[in-house]
């Protein structure tokens, strides 16, 4: 179900997990959730703690009930979604960061892009880490981010990552234990300065530019390039995203 962190329905996108988690997981979640709901209502409310075998074998005898009452239809076509990116509201500022890891392990880059409410570009940046992994190039491009927009005197901020794992960690408080613990906590840090800044999941089509960014990464030997003029593939993909043109999520 994707849900690991205790302040996902404050910080993270609910409406997008749980389209998500129904899209893939059907019948299955559904009752899932219903169970876990229920567990816990009956808990707080009537003090009867059913065990996790009670809450999987209720959950499990809900989803074939479902299965038999709503069967899906032979050959049914998944309705597409249109995905766009998401413009901030005036007066913040849209970061959207992206990693890519070539093998996961492998050659390591990642990219960003700030802009405001209009699309207008502001700055963008990417570089490599070298031989690493998704988890560390993600949370790599976001600590560049956070850094950059701060060190710019920016004061409040949106930051988009199309990572739902990175943005549970961070935004998840019991992660002292995490092999990158240290890199989560100085991002935490950057996120507790002065300013009003959130750090939300977006779909991958939300975030092309930042993707792009990532992938140009590859390619440079330097740990960070700042970009203060766009990229000349690049203009082409903001006006796109300014127009809110919508691309199709399979």
């Amino acid at each position: 179900m994707r849900f690991n962190s205790i302040n996902f329905y404050i910080n993270g996108d609910a409406l997008t997990w749980v389209k998500d988690n129904c899209i893939h997981s059907g019948n299955s979640f559904l009752a899932t959730l219903w169970w876990s709901w229920r567990s816990r209502n009956m808990s707080c409310l009537d003090n009867n703690n059913l065990s996790l075998h009670s809450i999987c074998f209720q959950a499990l005898r809900l989803k074939n009930d479902l299965d038999l009452g709503f069967p899906s239809p032979p050959n049914a076509t998944p309705i597409p979604r249109m995905v766009h990116w998401s413009r901030p509201n005036f007066p913040y500022l849209a970061l959207n960061v992206d990693g890519s890891s070539l093998g996961n392990p492998g050659p390591s880059s990642f990219g960003g892009i700030l802009r405001d409410h209009t699309g207008r570009f502001i700055f963008s940046y990417s570089g490599s880490i070298g031989i690493s992994n998704n988890l560390k190039v993600e949370l790599s491009t976001v600590h560049q981010g956070l850094k950059l927009c701060w060190n710019r005197g920016i004061k409040k901020l949106i930051c988009w990552s199309d990572s739902l794992d990175i943005v549970s960690l961070i935004n998840n408080t019991a992660t002292t234990t995490h092999i990158y613990s240290s890199l989560i906590l100085v991002i935490r840090d950057l996120i507790t300065l002065d300013w009003d800044i959130k750090l939300l999941h977006t779909l991958r089509e939300g975030n092309a530019c930042a993707d792009f960014l990532a992938k140009l990464g590859v390619a440079n030997t330097i740990h960070l390039v700042i970009y203060d003029s766009p990229h000349h593939e690049l203009e082409s993909m903001l006006l796109v995203d300014a127009m809110e043109t919508p691309f199709v999520r399979r």
